[in-house]
């Protein structure tokens, strides 16, 4: 998902640690040694600056560089984000440059919200923006209040209802989203990852016969479904 160079903020001259992350579970106690001798990596303090970040599918985490995080954190957030699609990390890159997040905990806070926006990078194609968008409406509950699922003429709804925000990553609509606070900077939120779900169950695409395997919440369960049927 990213790399990461630590470094220790009261003492530079230590250098710096880079750090893949998520930590992969046989390189743990390694990654904290390493860590420990520029002496940060306590799973309490902040104490890790971010001099470096590189992320190929999510830039809009480099908005971290000299931040102030620990090590679990930026762990908790990796894991969380290499759950995410691509139209998710779209979403998640907007969403952050759009409300100007830059702190490991507004990212973490982020990551349960940012699905809530529609991201339009490509005018051109209204049909695809208008069912990613009644899509999105899916998640907040909301897709009654736009009628029935017409792509071209959802997309132009959207556009002639609420402003856009010009971002790198395309025009972020918010759809009433706001952040709020699921990380109080002592315990590390809940998770969906697989090792953790609730439900494993299988979707299929019939259009395409290609099948797909998530882990998810059983109301998030639900929603993928209805995505491949208007997908389909």
């Amino acid at each position: 998902m990213f790399k990461a160079s630590l470094e220790n903020n009261n003492l530079p001259e230590l250098g710096a640690v880079t750090v893949e992350f998520p930590i992969p579970e046989d390189r743990y106690e390694e990654t904290i040694r390493a860590l420990e001798k520029i002496k940060i990596g306590t799973t309490l303090d902040k104490d890790c600056c971010v001099a470096d970040l590189r992320s190929t599918d999510c830039p809009a985490l480099r908005r971290m560089i000299n931040r102030m995080a620990n090590a679990d954190e930026l762990d908790w957030l990796a894991k969380q984000l290499e759950s995410f699609d691509r139209y998710e990390l779209l979403q998640f890159n907007a969403a952050a440059e759009r409300f100007g997040l830059s702190s490991v905990g507004e990212m973490m806070d982020l990551s349960f919200c940012s699905r809530e926006v529609t991201v339009i990078s490509d005018f051109n194609d209204l049909e695809n923006v208008g069912r990613r968008h009644y899509l999105t409406l899916l998640i907040t509950g909301t897709p009654e209040e736009q009628g029935p699922l017409v792509g071209t003429e959802t997309a132009q709804r959207l556009i002639a209802g609420q402003p856009g925000h010009v971002t790198q990553y395309g025009v972020v609509y918010d759809n009433g989203m706001k952040l709020k606070q699921a990380y109080d900077g002592k315990h590390l939120p809940q998770s969906w990852w697989a090792e953790n779900c609730l439900r494993n169950f299988t979707v299929k695409n019939f259009r395409q016969s290609k099948t797909e395997n998530r882990c998810r919440r059983s109301k998030t369960c639900w929603k993928l479904a209805q995505k491949i049927v208007f997908i389909s």
